[in-house]
């Protein structure tokens, strides 16, 4: 595809449907500490586009690429002439005709790099921001259940939060996520979007095993209730995976998590997308996945399937579904997701609600 031409005359049709987004100056975003993130918000206007070229194979749906800097207008150009803009293909058509295979390809425009704001700029982007408190969510109680702090929903997309949803293996897996959720019945675009920002915090949407290496001081923190023996050995050199985790979730309180002794822990620690843990849940999973969707694996003899991208995204629109239990239409879906899935790990709270507002403004296009 680096051998396509495009001309500027040809951009004069798009859609201006992010004209509003670009041009409004709460919408840079900021950077994931909080601070200004310094960017230029010229517009932009969106692409849909169309390729049909002899039958091709190996791309799928969610595949994204970038366009030579060379063949793009100025507009389109960062300030050392890098592309900001790349293209996501959400459509794949193959036809046989007379003999002949065609495929065609449609998709459009992504956000992937901006340029930093002026002095000016960012004084009046601060004046703004100042003008957002009421994006603060202050909330004491949720279920019963309190946070530790408050967290702020962004107007837009941090730095981190492009960085992540623009990678190719992460649009992938969010498809997988969608038609998995769908396929249960959660189809609340924001409501997905929840659920993808917390898999974003929890694992970068990459489902994988849970990690295992701790400092004594770190795993005080995080096991705070094992016993100084437990802990000195879960830290030792050179411990392996399962023997940590049969320490940390077999020897303390197995039973609190569906282990059914001590060495389930060693077994049926954290995997896939939102890290399911304990034999219980595996089991449980297990079955649904069976039920649900005609799985003909099985986690429990084999838990490393979970980090299988199809089979951690159907797990995951399970455990949503039958263990946290929201209703998909409630507004405040996100925060009581984030009570219900547990303690303010892995880049905290304020990471997911960073993802959930990028899932929710440019990057929506990820939840058709």
């Amino acid at each position: 595809m680096s051998n396509l031409k495009y001309t500027s005359d040809k951009f004069d049709s798009c859609l201006n449907t992010y004209r509003e987004t670009f041009t409004n100056q709460d919408n840079i975003p900021s950077d994931t500490s909080g601070s200004l993130q310094q960017y230029d918000n010229s517009v932009i206007l969106p692409l849909d586009f169309s390729l049909e070229m002899d039958g091709i194979s190996g791309i799928i749906p969610n595949s994204a690429f970038e366009i030579p800097p060379e063949v793009l207008p100025k507009a389109y150009l960062t300030k050392k002439q890098e592309s900001k803009i790349g293209f996501i293909l959400h459509t794949i058509d193959h036809n046989f005709n007379n003999n002949k295979w065609t495929t065609k390809l449609t998709g459009q425009t992504i956000n992937l790099r901006l340029d930093p704001l002026s002095p000016e700029e960012i004084a009046k982007r601060e004046a703004n921001k100042a003008q957002t408190s009421n994006d603060i969510i202050a909330i004491d109680k949720i279920n019963n259940q309190k946070f530790n702090s408050p967290f702020v929903i962004p107007v837009g997309c941090t730095k981190d939060s492009i960085s992540l949803l623009k990678n190719a293996n992460v649009v992938i897996n969010i498809g997988l996520i969608v038609n998995a959720l769908k396929a249960v019945g959660i189809t609340n675009k924001n409501a997905i979007a929840a659920i993808c920002a917390i898999s974003g915090g929890e694992t970068r949407l990459r489902p994988q095993a849970e990690g295992h290496v701790y400092s004594l001081k770190n795993i005080q923190g995080v096991f705070p209730k094992l016993t100084t023996d437990q802990q000195t050995r879960a830290t030792a050199k050179g411990i392996t995976k399962k023997e940590f985790f049969t320490i940390v979730y077999g020897e303390y309180s197995p039973g609190r998590i569906g282990n059914r002794n001590k060495s389930d822990g060693g077994l049926y620690y954290g995997r896939g997308f939102n890290q399911l843990t304990g034999y219980g849940n595996y089991e449980a999973t297990n079955n649904s996945l069976i039920k649900k969707f005609g799985y003909k694996g099985n986690i429990l003899k084999n838990p490393d399937l979970m980090n299988d991208p199809d089979v951690a995204a159907k797990a995951l629109a399970i455990f949503y579904k039958d263990i946290v239990r929201i209703d998909q239409n409630d507004a405040n879906y996100l925060t009581k997701a984030l009570v219900k899935t547990g303690h303010d790990a892995n880049g905290g709270y304020q990471r997911k609600a960073d993802y959930y507002a990028c899932l929710i403004s440019d990057y929506k296009f990820l939840i058709p």
